[in-house]
Parts: C-alpha cells; structure tokens; sequence
C-alpha cells in the first residue's frame, strides 16, 4: 500500500517551475506528495488507499463512493481541495476529469504544460508513470484503477494494437467516453449492482477502445456467436453458481475464447451482455424461492448472488416492476 507523506515545503523532487512559488504554496492546502510503495510491501495500489486517512486529500476522497473487487477498484471521489499532487502509479489508472479541470502537469518528466481538461478526455496512467498536477480548481473525478496483470491479460488476448505501456494525457474524442462515464457512476452509485462480471466487462471495452484510439484504429463490429455446445456450457455453468462472484475468465474459458472479445460475442448470441443474463437468472431463483419457500428476502438475496437486500430489491424491481416482498404478498 503506498505510503503518503503531508508537507508544506517544495518537494526537492518536484518539477523546477515550483521552487519560486513557496508564497502561493503557503496560501494552498496541504501538499500530498505520494511516493512509490516499496517492493517489501506486496501491496496493491488503490488511488483511494493511499494509507493516510487524515490527510485533506483522503477526507474528500473518503465522501466519495467506490467499488473494489479482485485487483480492481472503481471509484468517484467528490471535489477534492487539494490541488497539488505527486504520485508513481504502482497499478495502472484510468481517470475522467470533468470538463474545466486545469492547471499544470508534469508525466514522466520535469517538463510542465499548462492543460485544461475539455469533453471527452481521459487519462491513461499505466504502472510506474510518475505523475505531478498543480490545479487551478477542484472537481470530482471518476476513476478505474487494477492490476498491471489485468491490462497484461488484455493484450496477450488481443489480436493487434498498442502495447498500453506508456502514459497518455490526454486521450481525447473516444467515441463512447460519455456512456463510459455513464456506466461507471452507475455501477459505483448501485454499489457494484451486477459484481464483479459487470466491472470486469466495463473494464474491457474501455480498455479496448483506448487501445483502438491509441492504435488509430476504428473498432470493428463483430459478428461472431458461441457455438450451441458453448452457450450450454456457460449457461449450465452460470445456473449452478448463482451465488457465486463469476469472473469473466471463467466463462470465456468455458467458451473456448478470450475474455477480450467474450462479452461480444455472448451479446451476439443472446442478446443480453453477460451480467444482463446472470441477473435475469438470479431473478428467476430469487421468484422461486420467494414462491416457494419461507426464507427472509435478505438471505435469499444472499443465496442467489446478490451482495444485498438492496441489490436484489433493485434488480427485481427493474425485471419484474414489484419488490421482492410485494411479489410474494401477491402470491
């Protein structure tokens, strides 16, 4: 877990264009001056788990919501006050700024730019960029950050493209930034509604669309099904697992593909994305056992996979236009 360290001083390590500006840092918030965590520590990064709960940054941060599964964390913070900020990615970070968002930045160099975020940018922060932003205003920003592996899996399952190993600031004009931006507040601000498939799958498309922007190229519709034997295999796989937190890997291995291009091509076949159709599943038991059984609703949320009451409330309510509990009472 990285470490932060709280100063009111110019870092020595920060870019030149700081060490005349101790009058306008003493009129700043405090400084969050983020080095690289140590081998010895085997942690895992997360922009929200910096291990300094008191410091400005992470107070504002903490009124923020976040999502954090097997080496993947998705997150918003609120508008944080602090504006200056230095850090070496230990994983690799995706960012949405709000548009307005502006000041000066420097990535892997002591070269600074002046940047102003405009609609449709992003940041991609692969492991090990060192990044430093002195900030003009504070805005909430949107985040995905995972493991180095994750992105490593992603590339080796890809045909072609860029390799992603190097920091991109901004990426500007991707296509689907807005629903990605959608999606993601969506999933956070639903606690993680549709677990760990749902996270996995929006990780993927993101990813493939930054490397086709990265590459220069378009992204190509696909048309390509499962077979019949595979979609079985996967159904019959999903049907006994229910309550379980599938991976995306485990069901493209099922179907004989990659996790890069199993979200499609399920899609293509069923109509439904992947976390569409266990939802729609966990519906179906979760009517069952309210119509058969005396169980509590929040153990049968338990029981069919969702991480809550709320979770299964929410979902039920979407597929089947009643709560749970108003669905059994009509019984």
């Amino acid at each position: 877990m990285l470490s932060a360290l709280m100063e009111r001083t110019v870092n020595p390590k920060a870019p030149p264009f700081l060490a005349n500006q101790d009058q306008d840092l003493n009129q700043m918030n405090d400084r969050l001056i983020l080095p690289r965590a140590s081998q010895e520590t085997g942690s895992e990064a997360s922009i929200l788990r910096y291990g300094c709960p008191e410091t400005p940054m992470m107070k504002s941060l903490s009124q923020g919501r976040t999502w954090s599964g097997e080496g993947l964390t998705i997150g918003i913070s609120s508008a944080y006050k602090l504006r200056e900020i230095h850090f070496s990615a230990d994983t690799d970070i995706i960012v949405f700024l709000q548009p307005g968002y502006g000041g000066q930045r420097a990535v892997n160099s002591d070269k600074v730019e002046e940047f102003t975020m405009v609609p449709n940018d992003l940041y991609w922060l692969p492991t090990g960029t060192d990044f430093y932003s002195l900030s003009t205003n504070a805005k909430p920003l949107l985040f995905m950050n995972f493991d180095r592996k994750i992105r490593q899996n992603f590339i080796n399952q890809a045909s072609s493209g860029a390799p992603l190993d190097e920091a991109v600031t901004p990426i500007s004009n991707l296509t689907q930034h807005a629903l990605f931006s959608t999606l993601l507040r969506d999933f956070v601000e639903s606690d993680g509604l549709g677990g760990r498939l749902r996270a996995e799958a929006l990780l993927n498309v993101i990813l493939y669309e930054i490397r086709s922007h990265h590459s220069g190229n378009q992204p190509q519709k696909s048309t390509q099904t499962l077979s019949h034997t595979d979609l079985e295999d996967v159904k019959a796989f999903i049907e006994e697992n229910l309550d379980a937190d599938v991976s995306l890997e485990v069901l493209a291995t099922l179907a004989d593909t990659s996790v890069y291009s199993f979200c499609r091509v399920f899609k293509n076949t069923t109509g439904q994305s992947p976390h569409q159709y266990v939802n729609k599943r966990r519906v179906a038991r979760a009517s069952e056992l309210l119509a058969t059984t005396q169980t509590g609703i929040a153990e049968i949320a338990y029981e069919v996979g969702f991480s809550s009451q709320s979770h299964l409330t929410s979902v039920f309510r979407s597929a089947m236009g009643t709560t749970p509990a108003k669905y059994r009472k009509s019984l």
